[in-house]
């Protein structure tokens, strides 16, 4: 048993001393307006109501957006109605620096 916790600690202060994403804190919500590149794709989230709205291919979906954290990004949910009911779109949201992100792996610039 001695062995077990002996190993337990080892591994512990390995991740520790390693800086594994679990000694960091989760990544904030990407409120603003991001344009996708090449066009033709943005995000807009409003941090004081989360009312936000995304446009991809000619095709605008506006609802409220909520963040589910981690350590690189998140998951950015949009939950819109639809005609069955609310309805959810939920997209993984990468920080690159504080102006680019990537939305499911497509890159995205925050402008003002």
């Amino acid at each position: 048993m001695r062995g077990f916790v002996k190993l337990g600690a080892a591994i512990a202060a390995a991740l520790l001393m390693s800086g594994a994403p679990f000694a960091q804190s989760p990544m904030p919500p990407p409120f603003g307006y991001w344009e996708g590149d090449g066009g033709g794709q943005a995000l807009n989230w409003s941090s004081g109501d989360g009312s936000c709205a995304f446009a991809a291919n000619g095709t605008v979906t506006t609802g409220i957006c909520d963040w589910q954290p981690s350590y690189a990004g998140g998951i950015l949910v949009l939950t819109y109605q639809w005609v069955a009911g609310p309805a959810a779109m939920r997209f993984s949201v990468i920080w690159q620096d504080e102006n680019t992100i990537t939305i499911s792996g497509h890159v995205f610039h925050r402008r003002s």
